[in-house]
C-alpha cells in the first residue's frame, strides 16, 4: 500500500511562510512592548513612593523634633 503525499504548490508555501514570519514578528513586538511598559510602570510607581516618603519625612521633621504627637 503506497502512502499518499499531499503536494502543496509554491504559492501556498510562500503564503504560509510569510504568514508565520509576520505572526512571529508581531508576537515578539507585543512581548517587547508589554515587558517595557510593565518595567516603566514599576519604576514610576517606585519613584512616586520614594517621593511621597521623602516629602512626608520632611513635613514631619518639625513635629518629631518638638515631640508634637497631636500635630503628627
Amino acid at each position: 500500500m503506497a502512502v499518499a503525499r499531499l503536494r502543496i504548490g509554491l504559492a501556498p508555501q510562500l503564503v504560509l511562510t510569510t504568514s508565520a514570519l509576520i505572526a512571529a514578528t508581531s508576537l515578539a513586538i507585543v512581548w517587547f512592548f508589554v515587558t517595557e511598559k510593565t518595567e516603566d510602570s514599576e519604576n514610576a510607581l517606585r519613584n512616586r513612593g520614594l517621593a511621597i516618603a521623602a516629602d512626608l519625612a520632611e513635613n514631619c521633621e518639625y513635629g518629631v523634633l518638638i515631640a508634637d504627637r497631636d500635630g503628627l
